[in-house]
Formats: C-alpha cells, structure tokens, sequence
C-alpha cells in the first residue's frame, strides 16, 4: 500500500506544470470546437430544410469544408489543442493531411456544384447567369485555386526529407503553411460573405446571420495561432 502511494505521489510529482496562459489557450481551444461544432450542427438542419437544391449543397459542403474540416485539420498541430495533443508528431502528421485533404476536397466540390447548377439554370431560363460576378463567389474561387495549392504542395511538405537534395524541408513546410492559412482565411471570407447572401437571408434571421459572421471571425483568429507561430519559426530558420 505504502508502494503503491509513493508511486502515485511520484506520478503527481512528474507532471508537467501547466501555466495560466497554457489553461488560457486550451479554454479558447475548448470553446472553438465548440463553435465549428455549432456551426455545423445548425448549417446541416437548414440545408435539410432549404430542400435538395444545387445552391443547398453549395453552401453546406463549402460550409463543413472549410469551417469544420479544415479547421479540424490546422488545429491537430497546436501544442493546446485538446483531442490530438497526445498524439505522436507521426499521427498529427496523419490525421492533418486527411482531414486536410477531405475538407479541400468537399469544398472545392461545392463550388464545382454550384457552377454546374448555375449552367443548369440558364439553359432551362434561357437567362444569363454570370459566373464569378460578385465578391463572394472571385473570393471564393481565389480560395479554391489556394485549396488546391495546399494541397499540392502539402505533398512535397510531407515528403520534406526525401526532397531535401532539392531543396531545404523548411522552405516546403513554409510554403504549404503559407498556402494553406491563406487558402482558408480565404474561404472564411467567402463564407462570412456568405452568410449574408440572399440563399442566407431567405432561410436564418438576421440575428443568426450575424451570429454566423461573429463565429466565422473568432474561428479564423483561434485556429490560426497556431499556424502562425509555426510560420514565424519557420521563417526564421530560412533567414539562419
């Protein structure tokens, strides 16, 4: 019994400290998933209820891309983030490059969904449907052209070592970082756009909209301070 007691007091003993800001950072971390969550949850039940339309998947494939998956995916490296914080350097790599790869690959897919329905509509109206006509959809395809990007060079980022002959592991790392947070930030601006489009204002009320665009907002700075602490690092070793 004694034993047992001195082991369990050594365990206590050899437990990392946790400092104010580190309790700080994982309450912000608590309180984002809980917002992409949110988010996510309320998109999908009004999609249902908008009905089966190519604008419909538009938005909630765009909407779970880059809100829920992509955020997912950049938050499995922040040294606070609460479900991947015990993960091995190996596994964070894993899991980012799917659910990196899954969340492109949805929201590009809504953006080719809403292209195709726009065609759709003007040949069955015989009216002309401007594609990329307004800032919500340029941005949104700046995003996309990001996406793919990011998604690119994540490869070579992935396979930074094998590459090195070519050239140093942090200048890929860098680029798909760079690439990767300004694909997103992108795609966030679209949707905060978005979210106050005619689609928007025909199903949620103007208090949900807002709501929607305040979330959008603090989800960017949240989920980026991560990203952006790994980016200032890598510059840094570049310039050394």
């Amino acid at each position: 019994m004694k034993i047992q007691m001195e082991i369990e007091s050594n365990e206590v003993e050899n437990r990392p400290t946790r400092n104010a800001w580190q309790v700080v950072q994982t309450c912000f971390n608590v309180l984002n998933h809980i917002m992409a969550c949110i988010v996510a949850i309320y998109m999908s039940v009004m999609c249902t209820n908008a009905g089966n339309k190519a604008v419909t998947w538009h938005v909630w494939l765009c909407t779970i891309g880059y809100q829920l998956l992509m955020t997912q995916a950049i938050l499995v490296f922040y040294s606070e983030n609460v479900w991947s914080k015990q993960c091995t350097r190996q596994s964070k790599k894993t899991i980012h490059w799917v659910l990196q790869a899954v969340g492109s690959s949805v929201a590009i897919l809504g953006i080719f969904i809403e292209y195709i329905g726009r065609e759709l509509i003007e040949r069955e109206t015989k009216k002309p449907k401007p594609h990329f006509s307004s800032t919500h959809s340029v941005i949104g395809l700046i995003a996309a052209i990001f996406t793919m990007i990011g998604m690119f060079n994540g490869i070579s980022a992935l396979w930074s070592i094998k590459l090195k002959k070519y050239a140093r592991p942090v200048y890929f790392k860098l680029a798909h970082n760079l690439t990767g947070t300004t694909a997103f930030i992108l795609g966030m601006i679209a949707l905060f756009i978005g979210y106050d489009k005619g689609y928007m204002k025909k199903n949620s009320s103007d208090e949900i909209r807002l709501g929607l665009q305040i979330l959008a907002i603090i989800t960017v700075i949240l989920s980026l301070i991560g990203a952006w602490r790994t980016a200032i690092n890598h510059i840094r070793n570049v310039m050394n």
